[in-house]
């Protein structure tokens, strides 16, 4: 039985959704072929299963020259192209031949270039609210707000596997991600002191308040001192999340942390004190993230970046049973209660191992846990509620170039 039959979202049903009556007959998928651990490549993949089962046939395009995904593009001539991470320049596609792009950027806009503002012809998905606000606040045309989702797969293979018990799972704390160097990139971006100094206030403040609006102030900050904002994101973006990694791996110095990623990467986290207690494994695929999950007591969601969002890595802890630490104020308070979540912010840091102990003495809710994620979080569910404002936005791109033209 699949997670939807399961949770009662049966086929009959979804014949009633708007997203199964969409305009949207054919949308042709860039695949991202440079991505870490392949993440991309699997969310546009499952993101393209997604859209088949709302009734759109869907293309691939696994070509990476301008060139080639023009001709490509103009061979299948789709409704619009979606990709992850790929904002298109608008020469590419959108002039010549009149189709729009839809763009899921899966980190905030501080790691989005300035030109991301000036694309009349595509449409524009983010990770999180905060940046969606003020891309439209700046001027920015056709966003919307688009969360990390779990794959509709995934749950139905959580359905059919029963969780391991959590005295059985081989590692205790597992953190599925890479080494973030939060001294040198103050250092080599060549910033006066201030500068550093407020980068570093942004980033502190951020971390202690979740609804601190961090993305503004970097943005004030830039114009004010005649800073490049994108250049200076990717640095606060970076200072951000390593510091959150950091202070997490000192609170919990006491126990085995297990850190899968790459021998350079290992090298740098060894330089840290905080790692004095770590494991290093190999990286996995993104593929294996969820069975990673699955033997793990415990998951650390370290995010900071994405704020009143989610990371997908959330919802494969949530699904696989691990105790999830994640940061507080993201999630329901019944699921903090039947989820085995823990959360934390700078004030609780220091209580966060007597905590964790606690915790792996309750039960887990994986009926209500599951149900949750089915009816609010799966890629699916992420096109039901949005497709009918991307299908909108899609056909007055078109409207509004017929006219141009």
């Amino acid at each position: 039985m699949s997670a939807h039959s399961r949770f009662g979202l049966e086929c009959k049903e979804n014949r009633a959704d708007p997203v199964n009556r969409s305009r949207l007959h054919h949308v042709a998928l860039l695949r991202h072929t440079q991505s870490k651990f392949g993440v991309l490549s699997v969310m546009i993949d499952e993101l393209a299963s997604a859209l088949r089962r709302a009734g759109i046939r869907t293309s691939m395009i696994n070509e990476v020259d301008s060139h080639s995904i023009t001709r490509k593009v103009e061979e299948l001539a789709p409704d619009c192209t979606w990709a992850v991470n790929i904002a298109l320049s608008e020469h590419l596609l959108f002039f010549p031949l009149g189709i729009p792009h839809v763009n899921l950027s899966v980190d905030p806009l501080v790691y989005c270039p300035p030109s991301v503002f000036d694309k009349p012809h595509s449409v524009s998905l983010f990770v999180d609210s905060q940046s969606h606000e003020l891309f439209t606040s700046r001027g920015g045309k056709r966003s919307h707000w688009f969360p990390h989702a779990i794959a509709q797969e995934t749950l139905d293979t959580s359905l059919i596997k029963e969780p391991i018990p959590l005295e059985d799972r081989p590692y205790d704390i597992c953190l599925p991600g890479s080494y973030l160097d939060y001294h040198t990139p103050l250092e080599a971006y060549g910033v006066d002191a201030s500068t550093k100094s407020a980068l570093l206030a942004i980033a502190q403040r951020a971390l202690a308040d979740l609804s601190f609006p961090f993305l503004a102030e970097l943005f004030s900050i830039a114009e004010q001192r005649g800073l490049d904002s994108f250049a200076l994101g990717m640095v606060l973006g970076t200072v951000l999340r390593g510091l959150d990694r950091d202070r997490l791996l000192k609170s919990l110095s006491g126990r085995t942390i297990n850190i899968f990623t790459t021998e350079i990467d290992a090298v740098q986290w060894c330089r840290e004190a905080a790692a004095k207690a770590c494991a290093f494994h190999p990286p996995v695929n993104f593929h294996s993230v969820f069975d990673l999950c699955g033997r793990s007591k415990v998951v650390l969601n370290s995010a900071p970046h994405i704020r009143l969002g989610y990371h997908e890595r959330l919802f494969l802890s949530l699904a696989s049973g691990a105790i999830t630490v994640t940061e507080r104020g993201r999630l329901p308070h019944w699921l903090v209660e039947r989820g085995r979540v823990v959360e934390y912010d700078t004030d609780s840091l220091a209580t966060l191992p007597d905590r964790l102990r606690e915790t792996e003495g309750l039960p887990y809710d994986r009926e209500s846990v599951l149900r949750w994620l089915v009816m609010e979080h799966t890629w699916d569910a992420r096109l039901r509620k949005i497709l009918p404002a991307i299908e909108h936005d899609v056909f007055e791109i078109k409207k509004e170039w017929k006219g141009s033209v």
